[in-house]
């Protein structure tokens, strides 16, 4: 337990100095990043008897060098915008009306709100037909042994062990479900924050939303919903921050609403387990809770203190870290030999885990100078994302793109995600259906055909 309490100490001290150094800014990068690993020690400080956790030095100093690294990449990249006035990009999206937005709110039109909730609506239609196909024709889902589950468990369980798959048609309308989802919530969010008079509302957006949320638990996973959520808070939050020129203040008052809209999330994380089935092997939902957000750690520090005991290096580069990049480099026609990228499992007190933190990636792939570097670019880019939102000619997009992909810092303590779900291919038709979509809702065209040179 005093080992727990040590580090959690430090990190906690780290997180009020990047509070304060950052200027209050609660979405720096190296505050989101401290703030997880403070919560992940809190929650393994609870267990640390149980799990009987004794953090050896490696761990202290990779968990503190990988945060101080991340402080550094986030203040060179403050420094650098500071000095040089930000980096000239190109944009194609310059035709918003802003002080319309802000006097009147994003006006949506009905029959786009239509077409979008028929979309999302015949998505999810589909998507439980092929879900439901999948069980009815699974060997797995017929056995005895496949009775016992729920029909969305015995559907993971048919991907796992029979390779089974929703139609390539169905995936891609839902990733666009998805896309239509993000856009709206950017909407909802813009037109509650700036408080516009005379603004529409659109109840057929918040059902749209809605719908998407309850698709997504048929995918049988929970992150796509936790990154909704995550996403809908960093939108709330850099709206906020763009409305008060960027001056953190009441930012007591922000992290309690945000910790409700955390706890909605939780509640259905946990709701989600209960439907896959996943829950079923816990005793109750703070051991399922601490399980998922703590044991990485614990993890980390076994596979530390007996590395030759876990999955073994590789002369290929970077297996581990870079497998999404590898599985599209393979797709096409790369000699790249395959990877298992899920980690293997270890007894954590009373139950498995499989995940070690990001940090164990980095480090098995690239060793020390590879975490560091891994670390402070992660700082510095995550900076600049954040940062472009201050341009008073930055867009909707922008506030779109930078939330979008804040989820990895979220999970900074408990998995890899950069990697593994942001530099793929996937992110590259996100990205484009992002662009259609929101340029269909808000601003009534498919593309912008001026072009202009801008500061971020």
């Amino acid at each position: 337990m005093a080992s727990v309490l040590l580090l959690l100490i430090i990190v906690v001290a780290m997180m009020c100095g990047a509070y304060v150094f950052f200027k209050k800014e609660i979405t720096s990068p190296t505050f989101i990043c401290t703030a997880m690993y403070a919560l992940s020690l809190f929650l393994m400080l609870l267990y640390s008897e149980e799990w009987e956790v004794n953090l050896s030095l490696k761990t202290y100093s990779i968990i503190i060098v990988a945060l101080v690294f991340l402080w550094l990449g986030e203040y060179i990249a403050m420094r650098a915008a500071s000095a040089f006035g930000g980096k000239r990009l190109l944009s194609v999206f310059v035709d918003e009306d802003k002080n319309s937005q802000e006097t009147l709110g994003i006006q949506l039109s009905e029959i786009s709100i239509a077409i979008c909730f028929i979309f999302v609506a015949l998505t999810a239609i589909l998507y439980l037909r092929d879900v439901q196909n999948i069980v009815a024709n699974s060997e797995y889902a017929q056995s005895e042994y496949g009775q016992e589950y729920t029909f969305l468990r015995q559907f993971s369980w048919a991907q796992i062990l029979e390779g089974a798959e929703v139609s390539y048609l169905v995936q891609q309308m839902f990733t666009l479900s998805g896309v239509i989802a993000f856009v709206l919530s950017y909407v909802v969010i813009y037109n509650m924050v700036y408080r516009p008079h005379r603004r529409k509302r659109h109840p057929f957006a918040y059902l749209t939303i809605i719908v998407y949320v309850g698709t997504s638990f048929l995918t049988s996973g929970r992150a796509l919903m936790l990154n909704f959520f995550i996403y809908c808070i960093f939108v709330w939050l850099i709206l906020l921050a763009k409305k008060k020129n960027w001056t953190f203040n009441n930012n007591i008052k922000l992290l309690i609403r945000a910790a409700l809209i955390i706890v909605i999330a939780i509640l259905l994380f946990y709701l989600a387990g209960v439907l896959t089935g996943k829950t079923s092997s816990y005793a109750n939902f703070m051991d399922n809770f601490a399980n998922y957000f703590s044991s990485s750690i614990y993890g980390l520090n076994e596979y530390l203190n007996n590395p030759s005991e876990f999955m073994p290096d590789t002369d290929f580069f970077g297996i581990h870290t870079l497998s999404g990049l590898y599985t599209l480099l393979r797709t096409l026609g790369f000699p790249i030999p395959d990877s298992i990228v899920a980690l293997e499992y270890i007894e954590c007190g009373d139950y498995l885990t499989n995940i070690y933190t990001p940090l164990r990636r980095y480090f098995q792939d690239f060793g020390w100078i590879g975490l560091c570097l891994i670390m402070f670019l992660i700082g510095y880019f995550y900076k600049r994302l954040v940062r472009k939102n201050k341009s008073k000619n930055s867009c909707g997009l922008d506030v779109i793109f930078a939330a979008y992909f804040m989820f990895p810092l979220v999970y900074i303590a408990i998995e890899e995600r950069v990697f593994m779900d942001v530099i793929m291919m996937r992110s590259i038709y996100q990205i484009i259906y992002i662009i259609f979509v929101y340029q269909w809702l808000v601003n009534r065209k498919f593309y912008t055909k001026r072009i202009q040179l801008r500061y971020a």
